[in-house]
């Protein structure tokens, strides 16, 4: 009954007006800990929540960047990861995911970490973004391709229409309907 007092509501909001941040029910100040990112990207059916990653604070995405690189972890969890980078527009995300997409983890992550950093850097680094689409539209994975394809094709310029113009033509046929789908 007294613990059940403690977590009430307004202990809660004090919280939060204080600057603390509660991860799955453990209330922090500091920096939050891989493992308490990690509870963010548990769940059957998760999808990414903005406002609880961006609500930890500094630091979460140096957290999400460990959990996309520790191989002990299931896929998941390195895709999820991935996904949330997107919400920090920052240098050292953008750095990461560049070298990550370069690195190439496999068909899935470089995809993952493609479209992450496609979503979120396309406004503020559409140069970095443009030159990593156009480089994987060399990869072996159709899957790949296609999305680097699809994210040229946002950019509205005469470059990046010539290069998907050229991809275009060599592709197979589902590729290339993929490709214009969306």
């Amino acid at each position: 009954m007294k613990l059940q007092r403690l977590f009430k509501k307004p202990f809660w909001v004090g919280l939060f007006v204080m600057g603390g941040v509660m991860i799955g029910g453990v209330a922090c100040a500091q920096q939050p800990t891989v493992s308490q990112v990690q509870l963010l990207l548990k769940g059957y059916e998760w999808k990414l929540n903005a406002s609880a990653f961006r609500s930890m604070g500094e630091g979460t995405d140096e957290a999400l960047m460990a959990i996309a690189q520790d191989k002990s972890l299931p896929n998941y969890y390195h895709f999820r990861a991935l996904m949330a980078l997107r919400l920090f527009d920052n240098d050292r995300v953008a750095d990461f995911l560049e070298n990550y997409i370069s690195e190439d983890k496999g068909a899935g992550h470089t995809r993952r970490a493609f479209e992450s950093f496609a979503r979120g850097f396309s406004q503020t680094h559409p140069d970095r973004v443009q030159r990593a689409a156009s480089e994987l539209l060399e990869n072996k994975n159709p899957h790949v391709r296609i999305s680097a394809a699809r994210t040229l094709r946002t950019f509205d310029t005469s470059n990046s229409r010539s290069m998907l113009r050229e991809h275009i033509a060599n592709e197979e046929d589902w590729v290339r309907e993929e490709i214009e789908k969306e």
